[in-house]
């Protein structure tokens, strides 16, 4: 992989993380839950993650 090439990907994903992690935080939060509660069913989750 070009060094260069992989500077770039990062500091453009640097550059637009405020917008990034406002569309994608609902992934962490789910998988927060999960983690922290552990037993939850398939369908109990999809539930719950369709709710965000």
């Amino acid at each position: 992989m070009d060094i260069n090439i992989l500077r770039q990907i990062i500091g453009a994903y640097k550059n637009d993380f405020a917008r990034i992690s406002n569309e994608e935080i609902y992934k962490w939060q789910a998988a927060h839950t999960y983690k922290k509660n552990g037993t939850l069913t398939a369908v109990i989750f999809l539930t719950c993650f369709t709710m965000l």
